[in-house]
């Protein structure tokens, strides 16, 4: 078991641990007329985030080692949501992180998601564009590389489009996962639950020059647990611990002197990840932080390649709760009457 491996399975051990802390001190008796949560029916939810969590590419191989990355170093998304719905979309920021485009060359990303999360049901679904990517590990392919000062072996041309999805089943009706992710509920008493479910991912790699390109359709079966620690009426701890494995099949088209070559690879995956974020949500503002250990691991059957990503991402947030018009209540209610049988 390699080094990260190790430093990973350490991490999610941790977070179970957190998590039997957490469920022993809920053993002290509430009330029973306290609930467990409080949706935040009536209004809207307007948020900004900055994030980590984007794409990049790990391989490895008999004689070689490739980290792939775009150059940016943060994402900003932007949300709407509304008892269960939500939307957002997410872009590069022009925050002057950027500036070292003639090093890295200059990287695009745009992207958008939704989701519908009911009392016993998550669904998420969502779309990423990515353009521009840089070596990380020149160094190792260009002895006369120097630091901050040579440019990075680069793929301006290199394309990667995401179209993904997941599904699950929340087992503890007492648990409130919009209180945990989008803060469109307000969790009152400590808890937990397991949400077995089902994810998958449709992307297209593209190197631009028309060379070579790819299609991949990602399946894997997914037994996450969500646990919120109530600190006190408007603070709140989140902890989270997630394990996959499942199928990639890949189509792969190359083309020589103009006669494409095509073939077909099918990968084994395994992910795993570990949550940790501190939240507040009061009566009209919210903010947090979380941090996510992440490892993902695919051997590219029959081809010797392992594409392995591991690393830590965080997430900065802030939004506010405003009162929705009562009309758009009166219609969401109807809606719920009829296609949800509430």
């Amino acid at each position: 078991m390699s080094h990260k491996t190790v430093q990973v399975f350490q991490i999610i051990c941790l977070s179970m641990f957190s998590i039997q802390c957490f469920a022993q001190s809920d053993t002290t008796a509430e009330p029973d007329t306290i609930p467990y949560y409080i949706n935040i029916d009536d209004y809207f939810n307007l948020s900004a985030d900055l994030e980590t969590d984007f794409e990049s590419f790990q391989l490895k191989g008999e004689g070689f080692e490739y980290d792939i990355r775009p150059n940016f170093e943060y994402v900003n998304l932007v949300g709407i949501d509304y008892r269960a719905l939500s939307f957002f979309i997410s872009f590069k920021p022009n925050l002057g992180v950027n500036s070292d485009n003639d090093l890295k060359g200059k990287s695009e990303h745009t992207g958008f998601g939704f989701s519908f999360n009911t009392s016993k049901m998550i669904n998420h679904v969502g779309y990423s564009f990515a353009k521009g990517f840089y070596l990380e590990n020149t160094l190792d392919y260009d002895p006369n590389f120097i630091e901050n000062s040579s440019p990075y072996i680069q793929f301006p041309d290199l394309e990667v489009t995401s179209f993904r999805g997941s599904h699950a089943f929340k087992t503890n009706p007492n648990f409130s996962y919009g209180a945990f992710s989008v803060q469109m509920a307000r969790q009152t008493r400590s808890a937990g639950t397991l949400a077995p479910g089902l994810s998958y991912n449709y992307y297209k790699i593209n190197n631009g020059t028309g060379a070579q390109r790819s299609t991949n359709l990602e399946i894997l079966f997914n037994l996450p647990y969500y646990y919120t620690h109530v600190i006190d009426q408007k603070w709140y701890g989140n902890v989270g611990v997630i394990g996959g494995a499942g199928m990639t099949n890949t189509w792969l088209t190359t083309t020589i002197n103009g006669e494409d070559f095509k073939s077909n690879i099918n990968s084994f995956i395994m992910r795993g990840s570990a949550i940790l974020g501190l939240g507040y949500n009061s009566k009209g503002l919210f903010a947090g932080v979380e941090g996510k250990a992440h490892r993902r691991f695919q051997n590219q059957g029959g081809t010797g390649v392992k594409e392995e990503i591991d690393g830590f991402s965080f997430r900065v947030f802030i939004g506010f709760h405003i009162k929705a018009p009562h009309f758009i209540n009166r219609a969401y209610d109807k809606f719920e009457a009829k296609f949800l049988g509430k």
